[in-house]
């Protein structure tokens, strides 16, 4: 079967979980090839039971406690709670700096291979695809629950909690998470095993993080398409701004992720609102389309046409250096 065929296709369900903790610890120590590196595994798995008994003892301790282990007894918790399905706090799930996406390869080897192909099929990037991977891989970790059964309740829920410890004490939400989160949402609509992705609309002070987000790797573009907004605010009614706004982030994160050498506006050339065309079409639709409305793809290029049509109006100097005053 090729890729655009398997993207088109919800994944078997596959449950390659072990049935006890016990079974999941031999898997654990029988991976290496050597003698001297199964003994060692062994070692680890003793001084785990020594620490925690086993993982609801591990889950009974403060976080301090489970962070404060050697990291190979780290390394052994992660592909437990992976292979086992146990739930686990999403402030571990951060700060651990476990590979929870290797750990899910390992334990679901089919499925992850039908994800990567599903997501290169709809034009994510080897570097965008495995980012998602692993940020599906914290979701199902924090849930318990297999990766390509997650329900849509759970799913969100779990967004959610890990959204929130991603969320610097400004508001502001981290890129790191948010980017890939949005890519994976696509992907798992793409591939039907997401019954329901939950809603992708920010309230004020989420936009707002989302923008200062986007300001520390493309301060001058930001700067300006913010002005924009306080511009038109004048014009135009609080509803129409929030879809404008929706649209310029948007086109704030397909720069600075596809073309981090775009600075600000001045640089935006026309293959750069074709690719921008193209990443909009990749993303999932509303009310669980599998891609956006043709409508409001129109409508996201006609708010960027807008935009420049006004600079260009008020004869305004396209600049690399610096950025046109948009409140003169």
């Amino acid at each position: 079967m090729n890729a655009g065929a398997t993207a088109a296709v919800a994944p078997p369900v596959s449950r390659r979980r072990p049935t006890s903790e016990v079974v999941a610890i031999d898997r654990f120590i029988d991976v290496p090839d050597s003698a001297a590196g199964r003994n060692a595994r062994r070692s680890t798995v003793a001084g785990y039971r020594r620490e925690f008994g086993d993982l609801t003892g591990w889950g009974a301790a403060s976080l301090g406690h489970r962070l404060g282990v050697h990291v190979d007894i780290r390394t052994l918790v992660a592909f437990l709670i992976t292979a086992i399905g146990f739930p686990v706090d999403a402030g571990y799930v951060r700060a651990s700096g476990s590979w929870w996406g290797h750990y899910a390869t390992d334990v679901h080897p089919q499925f992850a291979d039908i994800f990567y192909r599903a997501a290169t099929t709809i034009g994510f990037t080897d570097i965008q695809v495995r980012s998602q991977w692993r940020t599906l891989a914290k979701i199902s970790a924090t849930t318990g629950i297999e990766p390509q059964v997650l329900p849509g309740r759970q799913f969100q829920m779990a967004v959610d909690t890990l959204t929130a410890v991603h969320t610097d004490p400004t508001g502001r939400i981290l890129t790191s998470w948010s980017t890939p989160l949005h890519g994976l949402k696509a992907t798992l609509s793409s591939l039907g095993t997401l019954d329901h992705p939950g809603s992708t609309r920010l309230s004020p002070s989420t936009r707002i993080g989302h923008w200062h987000a986007l300001a520390v790797p493309a301060p001058l573009l930001v700067q300006t398409l913010r002005r924009y907004l306080a511009q038109i605010t004048v014009s135009m009614r609080p509803g129409s701004v929030e879809l404008v706004d929706t649209t310029l982030r948007h086109f704030a994160v397909y720069l600075t992720e596809h073309h981090p050498d775009v600075a600000g506006l001045a640089q935006v050339r026309r293959t750069h609102i074709e690719g921008f065309k193209t990443f909009l079409t990749s993303k999932a639709g509303y009310r669980g389309k599998r891609e956006p409305a043709k409508t409001t793809t129109g409508m996201r290029l006609g708010h960027l046409r807008g935009m420049f049509d006004r600079i260009i109006r008020m004869g305004l100097p396209r600049r690399s250096t610096a950025e046109p005053d948009l409140q003169r």
